[in-house]
Parts: C-alpha cells; structure tokens; sequence
C-alpha cells in the first residue's frame, strides 16, 4: 500500500499521526529516563555493598594486622567467598607490603596489585575497585584492598537494550505482582547472604564474641569465646552476660553505677571475667 504524502492526509488522520509520534516519543524517552534510574541505582547499590564489606573485613582485621597474624588475616579474607561478585581481597601493612588476600577461584593466575594504592573507588571498563586504610583508633595499620566484577551490571544493561518498546509498555502493565515477588525473593536472598558473610566473620574472628537478643540472652557466640571463657556454645546461648561473665560479688546496682558513669565520661578500668567452673 503506497504511503500519502503528509500534505494530503485530513485533519483527523493528522492527529491520529501525530498523537502516535508523541506517544512513541514520550514511551522512548520514558524507558531511556527508567533504564537511567535502574543503572544508577544498580551502581549505587554495588558500591554500598563493596563498601559494607570493606568495612566489615577491615574492622576485623585489626586484631590480624596488630599482631602480624597473617593466618588469621586470611581466615578473615575468605569470608568474602560469600560475595561471589567479589574478585579479590588484599590486606597490606602499613608500610605497604603484602600481608595476607583471598582470591576467587577462577583468578588463580592473577598477580596481586602491586601498584600504590589509593584510598576510595574506581571505576574501569569491568572492574569496580576500593582502597580503604585499617585504622586501629587514630593508628594506620594497614591498607585493604577490594576488587568486583561489574559482569552483573553489564548483563542488566544488556537485557534492558535488547528489549521491544512495545514489549517493555506490555510487560508494565502486566508484571507488576511478578516484579514484585522477585524483588522479594531476591532481597531475601541478599540477606542470607550477608547474614552467612557476618556469621562468617565472628566465628572466624580470633577475638571473643557474643552477640546478644533484643532480651539480653545470647544468641551467637564464636569459637574464640568458647575457648576464652569454656562455655561452650549450647551452654552458653540463651543465657546473659551477666550471669556468665561478671563476678558474683559484683551486684547489679553496681553494674548499672558503672554503666552510667561510662556513658557520662571515659574510663579505664581492668575487670577480671568469670570463667566456668571447671568440674
């Protein structure tokens, strides 16, 4: 069928033509500003979790870095296994030099950086990148190292680009629950994953810790505690602090004073923690 020149087209069919411009016009735009969106909150979204990691790792390491504990500096690395995006991990000491890293297991022939680094974020064509210092108080011990892949930003552009306007407006309206169950789901799974990374964490952490329930019982202590105070961790959970740490003779008034006062003010004090009775 031959196409009428515009010139010949009635008023009616003019308006019809251009209402179908604008409409494609503003569906295009509208998916370009919603892709827009959609990437830049992706990136933000990986750098708060490169930066959540980093921070976890690099609180923990300072007991590691503090005593030249290179093995416990590894141990510590390898909780970033739960992170699949995550490359690599390096600690380096304050002057520098290589301490401990973990690598994902398909980089086994990847040479560690040995370039200077520079603390924060970098971003490059496949790699986001970031250099954070290990401070022990106002002490610099040492520098850590984190490098992800960006493959998953990379795909999520991939299918948004290779998508039909008309299949994008139809699935709009279409998919809204769907959308909704998955983003759900994936959120659900984002926490496993973090809540196993920090479980991780303290049950390889070579300090004593206990982690306690909104009643005050415990809910979570780590191998270094078991060992530390002999309580193992079926004796331990479910029961307070108090009653498995501080001296009988310490009463709660006591307890409560000293409490208060540390709120107030910095104090230096030694306490001697109560161990189980050995039978």
């Amino acid at each position: 069928m031959p196409i009428r020149p515009i010139r010949e087209l009635s008023l009616r069919q003019l308006l019809l033509l251009l209402t179908m411009l604008t409409s494609r016009i503003g569906l295009v735009l509208g998916c370009l500003g919603f892709l827009v969106f959609d990437m830049h909150s992706a990136r933000e979204q990986k750098v708060e979790d490169l930066r959540s990691a980093a921070d976890l790792i690099g609180t923990n390491s300072t007991a590691a870095l503090a005593f030249d504990d290179a093995m416990g500096g590894s141990r510590l690395l390898a909780a970033l296994s739960m992170r699949g995006q995550i490359r690599m991990g390096v600690l380096y000491r304050s002057d520098g030099t290589y301490f401990a890293s973990y690598m994902r297991s398909d980089l086994n022939a990847k040479i560690l950086p040995r370039h200077r680094l520079t603390d924060g974020l970098v971003w490059s064509r496949n790699l986001l990148t970031y250099t954070s210092p290990v401070r022990l108080e106002e002490r610099r011990l040492g520098w850590l190292y984190l490098e992800s892949d960006i493959t998953d930003l990379q795909d999520r552009l991939r299918r948004f680009e290779s998508r039909d306007v008309l299949e994008l407006r139809v699935a709009a309206r279409t998919s809204e629950l769907e959308l909704e169950v998955k983003e759900r789901t994936r959120a659900e799974h984002e926490l496993r994953q973090r809540t196993i990374f920090l479980n991780t964490l303290i049950t390889n952490n070579p300090l004593a810790i206990a982690v306690g329930g909104p009643g005050g019982k415990l809910e979570l202590v780590n191998p270094a505690f078991e060992k530390l105070f002999g309580y193992s961790s079926d004796e331990a959970i479910g029961r307070s602090v108090d009653d498995l740490l501080y001296p009988p003779n310490l009463s709660r008034e006591e307890m409560d004073s000293r409490l208060k006062n540390a709120k107030k003010e910095s104090i230096h004090e030694t306490e001697k923690r109560r161990k189980k009775m050995e039978t």
